[in-house]
């Protein structure tokens, strides 16, 4: 649920740069210069449109792609406490950014570049392939957070799904100003509202911040945290922000009451984990050993990413928690590992995490890495199957 929610709130995102103050002003000068690249064509500015997004999308896509290998690449470096604090407060610098502290600035070279012509469909494909480099100073930290999100998540799809979102938030207020010219004319006149548009995606960036540290803080206190960050965005660009206009200021006053409401909902949205997980004694094994009953170890640690997945997307599944029930359930946590977890993992024969054992009476199964619900369920019928089978 909440991926869903991530990419809604990641295309409103890339609406939400079109409103900042790098882009906005840029919007009637793009349009126009679509309907002046389509006079071969009269009435089809939107072909210019459409084949702007196609170049946001590839540069996104791309973006994603990086990332993701990145995060494939460095999984275990990227689990580590320290390097998933360092990615939090690199956040927040970027979050500072659109907030005023610090300013992203376009390099002379790229600049010339951009200075040159392109006609046709070619110009329109250039634009939106280079749009991050046009709306840098607003734009880029954004982009650049939401990156290192994909890279923590390691998961191709999910940061394909991520970007794509963005891309379709970025282009389809311009497709669809392309489509109806006249609809330029309605456009509200640039004012600070646009700086309050930078502000609400800093605060998207403090979100990150504080999500990715759930691995090191657990789950409970991240979600109070994420109440504070919550409740202090509201206050700030509902009722402390300055910003003119006599119509933004009910826009203002709505939008920081959400986030007010948001803030008290996030923390008492949290359920405890409903299967309930014993810890490991050698007397627990021979106890289920003699009752001929299976044995899930679960080798966990709150600094792996993979682990969290698992116990959110497995772990808390309806039919998994219901043949739980049959096996003595054993979870080994090692965020803090002890010298008697150390020699537990020498004598298992633990190579990394996530590792899930499932014991029998005819032997050890072995679930490693990234794991599937369907791969999870069969191993554990698995496990039954061979418990039941009498000596």
């Amino acid at each position: 649920m909440h991926k869903i929610i991530s990419i809604f709130v990641i295309f409103l995102s890339g609406m939400g740069i079109n409103l900042t103050p790098c882009v906005y002003p840029l919007i009637p000068i793009t349009i126009s210069y679509f309907g002046a690249r389509s006079t071969s064509m009269p009435g089809k500015p939107y072909i210019h449109a459409i084949i702007y997004i196609v170049g946001i999308a590839i540069t996104n896509s791309f973006l994603a792609f990086i990332a993701s290998i990145t995060g494939s690449m460095l999984g275990f470096v990227l689990q580590s406490p320290f390097v998933i604090t360092g990615i939090s407060i690199f956040l927040l610098i970027l979050a500072l950014s659109l907030f005023g502290v610090w300013e992203v600035r376009i390099p002379a070279s790229i600049g010339q570049l951009l200075s040159k012509q392109f006609s046709g469909y070619k110009g329109s494909f250039f634009i939106g392939l280079l749009f991050g480099v046009f709306a840098a100073p607003c734009a880029g930290p954004f982009i650049i957070g939401l990156m290192i999100y994909v890279a923590k998540e390691a998961d191709p799809i999910t940061g394909f799904l991520y970007f794509l979102s963005l891309s379709l938030g970025m282009g389809i207020p311009i497709g669809i100003l392309a489509t109806f010219s006249g609809m330029i004319n309605r456009l509200p006149l640039a004012g600070e509202w646009m700086i309050w548009i930078k502000k609400l995606l800093a605060w998207i960036l403090v979100f990150m911040a504080v999500f990715v540290l759930r691995p090191i803080m657990g789950e409970f206190p991240q979600r109070l945290l994420m109440g504070i960050v919550a409740f202090a965005c509201g206050i700030h660009l509902g009722f402390w922000d300055k910003s003119d206009g006599k119509r933004f200021y009910s826009i203002k006053r709505i939008i920081g009451i959400i986030f007010i409401l948001i803030s008290l909902y996030i923390p008492f949205s949290y359920h405890p984990h409903k299967i309930q997980w014993i810890t490991y004694s050698d007397s627990i094994i021979e106890q289920a050993q003699k009752e001929h009953k299976p044995v899930i170890i679960d080798f966990y640690a709150d600094w792996c990413m993979s682990c969290v997945q698992i116990e959110k997307k497995i772990f808390h599944d309806p039919e998994i928690i219901d043949m739980s029930k049959r096996f003595v359930m054993i979870r080994m946590d090692l965020t803090h590992q002890t010298p008697s977890q150390r020699a537990l993992l020498k004598r298992f024969d633990i190579k990394g995490l996530p590792t899930i054992l499932f014991i029998t009476r005819k032997g050890i199964l072995r679930l490693e890495g990234e794991i599937t619900r369907k791969e999870f369920t069969r191993k554990m019928k698995q496990a039954i199957s061979l418990s039941n089978i009498q000596s």
